[in-house]
């Protein structure tokens, strides 16, 4: 799906979606955040879309790396 199909299907304009994305824009009125979930198929207990709290920061990823820890590059060889 491209941003512009997300956002046609959110109800948002291509912009605001952009500054979302970007975190230029930050927040979001409760009717968007459930059109962008619907338009994602995310359900409504799924916390993707929030703002991570200090604990979300901290959990582990599934290959052991620490989610927002900056990954390494791949080795050139």
């Amino acid at each position: 799906m491209t941003v512009r199909g997300c956002a046609r299907a959110a109800g948002l304009s291509h912009s605001y979606l952009s500054e979302l994305e970007t975190g230029l824009k930050e927040d979001m009125r409760p009717p968007k955040y459930a059109g962008l979930r619907t338009a994602l198929q995310i359900q409504p207990d799924d916390r993707r879309l929030l703002i991570p709290t200090p604990e979300d920061q901290h959990r582990k990823e599934p290959d052991g790396s620490q989610e927002g820890a900056p990954r390494p590059h791949p080795d050139p060889g």
